[in-house]
């Protein structure tokens, strides 16, 4: 083999060792990018489910006038409900409404200042609503960390390369959560004032 040919064969060699390791770095992110989309789905889905539970404790402690009080737990056993059937059927999400509505009740009732006073007043129940404008918070939190990840993952599954060479191998495309999880404001605001609640005693 001449000299010129050795290295036509060394650049074609080079090239394919370049194009192979690039592919393996880009499927290693997305391979990274399916696991963490995983995880943060799995606590999203978490946050939901202490959210209903924070809802109920709060509809049960006495502090709500009976009418709330029922609106919030049928809310919260709805959205329970929901999470039960979602996770039978497979679904990503799938109960999105349901959770939406469940956000919707909890402004309906604790989102003015003067509702969040009156349950206030009870000292069984200000720990259980800071605990729940915790959670809402998480819920907020979670899922805009969740559809951050998503439109990262998308972005990279979108690149023509990626789809050409099908990297992505059968991962479900990546889904963006539309739901309401606006948290009641004024519960928000009560609960930072709140400063930590002393021990159980």
């Amino acid at each position: 083999m001449s000299a010129q040919g050795a290295v036509i064969v060394l650049c074609c060699l080079l090239v394919v060792g370049v194009l192979v390791v690039m592919l393996s770095s880009i499927a290693g992110r997305l391979d990274r990018l399916h696991i963490r989309l995983a995880t943060t789905h799995a606590s999203l889905n978490r946050q939901l489910i202490d959210r209903a539970a924070a809802t109920a404790d709060v509809a049960h402690s006495g502090a709500l006038d009976s009418a709330c009080s029922v609106l919030l737990l049928a809310a919260a056993d709805t959205a329970r409900h929901a999470t039960t059937q979602a996770a039978q059927r497979g679904d990503v999400w799938g109960r999105d409404d349901v959770e939406s509505a469940l956000s919707v009740d909890l402004r309906a009732v604790l989102g003015r200042p003067d509702a969040v006073a009156a349950a206030w007043h009870s000292k069984t129940a200000r720990p259980l609503l800071v605990e729940l404008a915790e959670s809402c918070d998480r819920v907020r939190l979670a899922r805009r960390f969740h559809d951050d990840l998503t439109a990262r993952t998308a972005a990279v599954r979108r690149q023509r390369l990626v789809r050409l060479l099908h990297l992505a191998g059968h991962a479900a495309w990546p889904v963006v959560v539309e739901l309401d999880d606006e948290p009641p404001a004024a519960l928000l605001v009560a609960a930072d004032h709140a400063g930590p609640m002393p021990p159980a005693t």
